[in-house]
């Protein structure tokens, strides 16, 4: 019996603080990660992602191509901004689902071009940059995340959906813009 609770006692003590490791390890990630945008680069940028939306509406032919040069010229005349997509809304073709999302984000003084397809399926449920916007037909802000497969960055997005204009508007696809969450 004294085994039993000599074994319980350290079987406590090792639970408690592996308890407290993990709580500290967290509450310390927590703080070092700047959680918050102020309300002014908010604003500024969804002043700025909503030109070029309504410049993206415009357009006739909408490709990879131009939209990586609408995006390249965005980034380079927004430097609060870290990173921007369009991502195209599936289209069916011969059969097939075809899915593109050009993302261009800053890497140091460079701007580094993806297709975001290549990383991962934006349209999943777990991209809420892209779902959340589409599901609400509304311009929202994502909560923060870290941007595996794009700019491998904390960041928060703020994405416009964008619809083709006349009788019966369509989904044509999401533009974003993304803040970088910088270390405190």
């Amino acid at each position: 019996m004294d085994i039993l609770k000599r074994c319980s006692v350290i079987c406590a003590l090792f639970l408690a603080f592996f308890v407290m490791h993990l709580t500290f390890s967290f509450a310390g990630d927590s703080k070092s990660l700047k959680r918050e945008v102020s309300p002014d680069i908010k604003k500024e940028v969804e002043q700025k992602l909503s030109l070029l939306a309504n410049e993206i509406s415009q357009k006739k032919l909408m490709d990879n191509e131009t939209a990586f040069a609408m995006l390249s010229d965005y980034l380079s005349k927004n430097s609060k901004i870290y990173g921007a997509a369009f991502a195209f809304a599936p289209q069916k073709k011969d059969g097939k689902v075809i899915k593109s999302s050009p993302y261009i984000y800053r890497s140091g003084e460079n701007l580094i071009k993806k297709n975001l397809i290549e990383s991962y399926d934006y349209t999943k449920s777990n991209h809420k940059w892209y779902v959340t916007p589409v599901k609400k037909s509304k311009a929202v802000w994502s909560e923060p995340y870290y941007d595996e497969g794009g700019g491998n960055a904390w960041m928060i997005t703020y994405s416009i959906p964008i619809y083709s204009s006349g009788k019966n508007p369509h989904l044509i696809g999401v533009v974003t813009s993304d803040v970088f969450l910088s270390e405190q």
